[in-house]
């Protein structure tokens, strides 16, 4: 399975030939169309690569050029045929998991699982879910359940799935004394340790929800949800706002203390630094900007003040993604990893991916013109309540005395917090 030079692939891509190709030979397939074509052009090889050779990362870029497009049913469609034609990966994934002792050559082919698979799986399980329907969220669950291996938390997104078919079951039955409550599915020690102006937007919005989810289905029809949905964004965005603005600079200005490093172990040109969140210009050098959380924020100038809005996470961390995978900044991989977080790079996908998500519906639910749905206020419920826990999981590691921070990755220094 050697790599292709372009003319192979050119060839292998003008030719009408049924066949199968391995992954490493799908992946440069893919990498050659990308490079080389553009707009119809690049979408027609694409279609003809899926269809000719079953090749998974050419469905995988048609769904989310078709994602990026708001083309949900072309969308939807190209995720499903990676889920109907890569079973045995996810089986073998799932052995491997379950019956150790099974050995199963596939799985050597670990880009094409980690890469393709595992995120067009728990995609369309998303998508299936936020349909709100039994039929559909139980089509998750299946869908979940069938990628549960050691790379992916089945378990969370299966448990995700029975909260929301729990509550569209209780709906049915119009069950009175039937309520949501945040905290305890937050969890009590985490809820604790929420600011409280984020635990006032959360009770605002859990009150407003439970009152508009006894309404019958004609009622609720009539509503407009947005007045459930914006309230957890704004919950969000404060904690998230805690973490990365106020943290995660204080956590720059000890360990990180220069422009100079942070252009270094972050691959920036030092020329572009202006455009970077956590700097400032003064006196023809760049220092690193104060959260708008910190105590004396209000006593400074607003120029020299980082401010942090669920929009502009995916530029705090880096998020970039190429043809070789997704990559964030080293400073923000390191201050997770100094912060307890033993996955990083997955966190901070897990976490920006979610954000991602939860922006659209913010936004649609902001504007004039868009009515959101109890399916809508459901699916922002729950995308709450999971990243709320990946945020537990600082949030409790910060809190706990037993706990000792390990030296900094970035410069060796051991951390005095």
């Amino acid at each position: 399975m050697s790599r292709h030079n372009d003319e192979e692939l050119l060839a292998m891509l003008q030719a009408d030939d049924k066949k199968f190709v391995d992954p490493i030979t799908g992946k440069n397939l893919t990498e050659f169309i990308c490079n080389n074509f553009h707009g119809t052009q690049r979408i027609e090889y694409l279609m003809k690569d899926a269809r000719l050779h079953h090749n998974l990362y050419s469905m995988w870029e048609l769904a989310q050029i078709y994602r990026n497009q708001d083309s949900l049913d072309d969308y939807i469609f190209w995720l499903r045929r990676i889920y109907s034609e890569s079973w045995q990966y996810a089986e073998a994934l799932r052995m491997e998991k379950h019956d150790p002792y099974t050995i199963n050559n596939l799985l050597g082919d670990a880009l094409i699982w980690s890469e393709v698979i595992i995120p067009a799986y728990d995609e369309l399980g998303l998508l299936e879910m936020a349909k709100g329907d039994e039929k559909s969220i139980q089509e998750a669950i299946l869908i979940f359940r069938s990628i549960d291996c050691h790379y992916y938390d089945a378990p969370q997104r299966i448990e995700q799935a029975r909260m929301t078919l729990e509550r569209l079951k209780k709906s049915a039955c119009n069950t009175d004394d039937f309520t949501i409550d945040l905290e305890k599915e937050i969890g009590p020690e985490a809820w604790r340790l929420l600011q409280a102006t984020s635990r006032s937007y959360i009770y605002t919005s859990q009150y407003v929800f439970n009152d508009l989810f006894h309404l019958d289905e004609n009622e609720q029809q009539k509503i407009d949800f947005s007045c459930a949905i914006l309230p957890l964004m704004k919950a969000l965005e404060l904690e998230l706002k805690k973490l990365f603005s106020l943290e995660y600079l204080k956590y720059l200005r000890q360990f990180v203390s220069s422009s100079e490093t942070y252009c270094s172990l972050n691959g920036i040109d030092p020329g572009k630094l202006e455009n970077e969140w956590p700097f400032y210009k003064k006196d023809e050098a760049y220092n690193f900007r104060i959260s708008d959380l910190s105590e004396d924020a209000g006593s400074v100038s607003p120029y020299i003040i980082a401010r942090f809005t669920l929009g502009n996470l995916t530029h705090i961390v880096g998020r970039k993604k190429t043809k070789n995978g997704t990559f964030f900044y080293k400073t923000a991989l390191d201050f997770c990893y100094w912060k307890g977080i033993t996955d990083p790079q997955k966190w901070l996908e897990y976490i920006t991916t979610s954000v991602d998500q939860l922006i659209r519906k913010r936004n649609e639910s902001a504007h004039a013109g868009e009515i959101a749905t109890i399916m809508d206020a459901n699916y922002c419920l729950d995308r709450m309540i999971y990243i709320n826990r990946l945020i537990r999981n600082i949030v409790l590691f910060e809190c706990d005395n037993e706990v000792q921070f390990s030296d900094s990755p970035c410069t060796g220094k051991p951390s005095d917090v």
